[in-house]
């Protein structure tokens, strides 16, 4: 079983975080294509997984941190992250969102217009994001 942990950041871009967020956006798509190798050399008992996490408690995120996350945000323990992961394993998922809102999330990034959502994540996220016009996005939202 071949599992990728990227993180929230593969889910949209951030600015100051375009380094971190391509790197993550990048294990997505190469796990799709180690998914699709897999498939297509009909390879059996080879299976994937790919991680989405939030926030986990640690000093390995100490930059995202400092620039994006509120002092509101709830990390999520290491542990709890860990049992998670080893049932998606056991459970054979292909996506795993850490915690589950995440999924959410990519799924109104799908359909609603670009300013409508990073207005949404910025209030999600409680980041101020001086591009983000409101003209645009009464406009958007009208569409």
């Amino acid at each position: 079983h071949i599992v990728a942990i990227a993180s929230n950041c593969a889910l949209f871009g951030l600015s100051h975080l375009g380094d971190y967020c391509a790197s993550k956006f990048a294990i997505i798509g190469y796990m799709e294509c180690v998914e699709d190798e897999i498939f297509r050399s009909k390879c059996s008992g080879v299976n994937t997984t790919i991680v989405i996490l939030g926030p986990l408690k640690g000093g390995l995120n100490k930059r995202v941190t400092e620039i994006v996350i509120p002092d509101s945000v709830n990390f999520l323990p290491a542990s709890y992250c860990a049992e998670r992961i080893v049932q998606g394993v056991i459970t054979n998922q292909k996506f795993l969102y850490i915690p589950k809102f995440y999924r959410l999330l990519e799924f109104v990034k799908s359909f609603l217009p670009y300013d409508a959502f990073k207005a949404i994540l910025s209030y999600v996220l409680n980041v101020h994001d001086p591009n983000l016009k409101r003209s645009r996005l009464r406009r958007s939202a009208r569409l």
